[in-house]
């Protein structure tokens, strides 16, 4: 929530100044720059989140922090050179990189620290405090028990607590919001239309070629200027084009999850490594392209994990 609520502020923003002609708010030799509007938002979601004690508290600060770190880097490029330029070229790269290592932070912190017993149980009861809040659901109930179940059972407060969510009474789930019937709406959708092998395999082939353009548009950027960026965004774009041209050989050899492997590291290397130089030089009319290519990777995740379970059950039957 925290990232796409700050690219999203991003967008809105250049979109914004682009339109209307990049005005200013300012009197006299005073300029009120909106990287102070984006402070100002990230106090705004330190004192949301150190003030309240809901977990929707932890949602609106996530989001609202968005916005304000969103707003606040927009303006890297003015605190990077010494004329204070918005439009330097690398700022939307740079930006891009940010976004990068922050979504790598994230993931570590998220998959590489080992909750604890303990922790299992202090989970439970920040869920627990709904029955005060906010009276606590079935779904929730069942949450707390859950992660209570992952705790030290011979701990007193654990066993307290367990007893206390047991034989307290909790309300029907809560119907869902218009949010969440689109979300499942459009999840059911996106499930739906993964099954449909037609669609899968295009989307696949349809990478392939948009590697091979991508190499050709490198390779004539490149013969025009001959500088780092293109040479680097060149070769980056050979680095992806090899590996899908390895996952076609692959699917040719009747070895798909391998080529699907080879076509998702395609795609990263294009994520994380191609489109910073697209970004350079294309500046956000780059966002097309990593447009499709999160697109394309969400289909692969999906794909190479359905081919998963057929060679589970292929070596089950074995």
């Amino acid at each position: 929530m925290f990232l796409i609520s700050a690219i999203f502020s991003i967008l809105l923003i250049r979109m914004y100044l682009h339109l209307t002609g990049y005005p200013q708010i300012s009197v006299g030799t005073l300029h009120i720059a909106h990287m102070l509007w984006g402070g100002f938002l990230l106090m705004i979601a330190l004192i949301i989140s150190i003030t309240f004690l809901n977990k929707e508290a932890k949602r609106i600060a996530a989001v609202v922090g968005g916005i304000g770190f969103g707003t606040f880097i927009d303006e890297l490029g003015k605190f990077v050179t010494a004329d204070n330029n918005y439009f330097f070229q690398p700022t939307i790269s740079l930006i891009y990189i940010i976004f990068i290592l922050l979504f790598f932070l994230f993931r570590f912190i998220e998959h590489s620290v080992d909750i604890t017993k303990k922790e299992y149980a202090v989970n439970a009861l920040e869920l627990s405090k709904d029955v005060i809040l906010h009276d606590m659901d079935q779904k929730e109930q069942k949450e707390a028990l859950t992660l209570l179940g992952k705790s030290d059972h011979k701990d007193p407060g654990v066993i307290a607590l367990k007893n206390m969510l047991h034989t307290l009474g909790t309300l029907p789930p809560p119907v869902p919001s218009i949010y969440t019937t689109i979300n499942l709406a459009t999840r059911q959708s996106y499930q739906k239309l993964m099954k449909n092998t037609r669609f899968t395999t295009s989307i696949v082939w349809f990478f392939a070629a948009l590697s091979v353009f991508n190499v050709i548009a490198s390779y004539v950027d490149l013969a025009r200027s001959n500088s780092f960026i293109d040479t680097a965004h060149f070769l980056t774009s050979c680095a992806s084009f090899l590996l899908v041209a390895r996952g076609v050989y692959l699917i040719k050899r009747m070895r798909r999850l391998e080529a699907y492997r080879a076509f998702k590291w395609a795609i990263l290397v294009s994520i994380f490594l191609t489109q910073v130089f697209a970004f350079y030089t294309q500046q956000l009319s780059a966002l097309l392209g990593l447009t499709i290519s999160i697109f394309v990777l969400n289909i692969l995740q999906y794909v190479i994990g359905q081919e998963g379970l057929v060679k589970k059950e292929e070596a089950l039957i074995r």
